[in-house]
């Protein structure tokens, strides 16, 4: 009982250095903030129009501020959706409808996340506006960089996106977007004097990316008079997660950075014709009240670590540690390396597998490859686990080498999917399962079984009932 006791602390400290370490590049956040209440609301006016807008989306038809609307652009709705759609490069296949949020759970909390402060990617223009009013916000002044032609400001950009890396450098600079759905988002609209105010739902979503990876994903809604060609929208970066079967969102400065990517230096765009104002609309997420504006020229047709090693480290190791490193290697059987192999290797094939199905295999539904693959992650990680483990001699070899290596892939598929954030919720669940999978490690190992009527040891049972608790109570929504 010592000895579990002892492996179960050792494995709780594992995982609470790997999500730690997750931590470097993906900060934990909180998801219960209080959306905060709108007593007057202020709307915007594009362009100085008559109709406007309140620039925050909300899941219930309130005054709420909840998702940051954070681009607008100068154009009808059916034609920057042409733009976006068809007239760059690189070409979109229209989402599927059941490529939307599985048991009901939306893509994008607004009211749920709060994420770091992402970079501004047009830095000439956020750093040396001057003011100068555009007519834009009714009876406000904005600031904008003057001179500024559009490759510097997207050099200037280029040099501030190190965090978007990973993902961005995966995603064709022009981009196609396509139709897709999501959870609903109520967006409140104006149409000016003499007429009552009413709450929409979004003229069009569009997304870049992959399903079971990581995309952007958009939210477009437009002016409410014909006569005024405006529309607004709110984008978010959002990736899958294979432990919840859902979406969760990233950022939405690294979606906001993206288009305004996709869109200058095009021949649709009016010269200096992305910039970003403030509409003091930031919140509970990485959105920071800056809001990019995009002027299309009306007059153009619709085309569009090193680590380093001392070398002094060894010499201060004593010979009793040495000659435990010696024992440790001298135990080391083909299982322990197998070990580590075959639960990463589990791990990221869920996640390479989802996206490959997602493209190659179009006769399954979102569904039916969920219902394919999660059973691998959900029960093939601990099975195979527990099948290694048991030809291993030592309790504490076979749970520190399961839970460190489950942590090595969560670290490797968080990597790949460039995560700008977690939220607590994910932090706690991952702990649990990065603990339960060394439990039952430890309890499938030789040591654990030795003299015993069963191989059904109080470590086996722990491991496996934490792993059942927490997936379980997380596809019913109790973590």
């Amino acid at each position: 009982m010592r000895r579990s006791l002892v492996i179960a602390a050792i494995l709780v400290l594992i995982a609470l250095v790997a999500t730690g370490g997750l931590s470097l590049f993906a900060p934990f956040t909180t998801d219960d903030v209080a959306p905060q209440h709108d007593l007057e609301p202020k709307l915007v006016h594009p362009n100085d129009s008559e109709s406007g807008f309140y620039p925050y989306l909300n899941a219930n038809p309130r005054f709420t501020q909840r998702s940051p609307v954070n681009i607008i652009v100068h154009g009808n709705a059916s034609r920057v959706t042409q733009l976006m759609q068809e007239d760059t490069p690189s070409r979109w296949n229209e989402t599927a409808p059941d490529e939307q949020d599985i048991g009901g759970q939306t893509l994008f909390d607004g009211e749920n996340e709060t994420l770091e402060n992402g970079t501004v990617i047009n830095e000439s223009v956020a750093a040396n506006r001057s003011d100068i009013n555009r007519n834009f916000v009714n009876e406000s002044e904005r600031n904008r960089s003057d001179g500024v032609p559009n490759d510097s400001a997207g050099d200037a950009g280029a040099e501030n996106r190190s965090e978007n890396e990973s993902f961005i450098d995966r995603i064709d600079p022009t981009t196609a977007w396509a139709r897709t759905t999501g959870a609903t988002r109520w967006a409140y609209v104006d149409p000016g004097p003499n007429e009552s105010g009413s709450w929409v739902t979004e003229t069009m979503q569009l997304d870049y990316g992959d399903y079971f990876g990581t995309r952007v994903h958009i939210r477009m809604y437009e002016s409410p008079n014909e006569s005024e060609e405006w529309v607004f929208m709110q984008a978010h970066k959002e990736h899958f997660d294979w432990f919840t079967l859902r979406h969760r969102v990233d950022s939405s400065e690294q979606a906001q950075s993206y288009v305004e990517q996709e869109f200058m230096g095009q021949p649709f765009v009016e010269d200096d014709g992305i910039y970003r104002i403030y509409l003091d609309n930031g919140g509970p997420s990485d959105s920071d009240g800056w809001t990019t504006v995009i002027e299309l020229a009306f007059l153009l047709p619709f085309v569009l670590g090193r680590a380093g090693i001392g070398r002094a480290a060894r010499s201060p190791l004593q010979e009793a540690e040495i000659q435990r490193l010696r024992e440790i290697r001298e135990r080391m059987t083909v299982r322990h390396l197998l070990l580590p192999l075959i639960v990463i290797t589990l791990l990221l094939g869920v996640r390479f597998g989802g996206i490959y199905l997602e493209y190659n295999a179009p006769e399954l539904s979102m569904y039916a490859i969920m219902a394919l693959l999660y059973p691998v992650m959900s029960v093939g990680i601990p099975v195979a686990t527990y099948l290694v483990a048991s030809g291993i001699d030592r309790q504490f070899d076979a749970a520190v080498l399961a839970s460190a290596s489950l942590s090595v892939g969560i670290w490797l598929d968080y990597g790949y999917l460039g995560i700008a954030t977690l939220p607590i919720d994910v932090v706690l669940q991952r702990i649990v399962v990065i603990l339960a999978l060394g439990l039952i490690a430890g309890g499938a190992a030789r040591q654990g079984v030795e003299g015993a009527r069963s191989r059904w040891n109080e470590m086996l049972i722990g491991g496996i009932a934490l792993w059942v608790i927490v997936l379980v109570g997380t596809l019913l929504g109790y973590f």
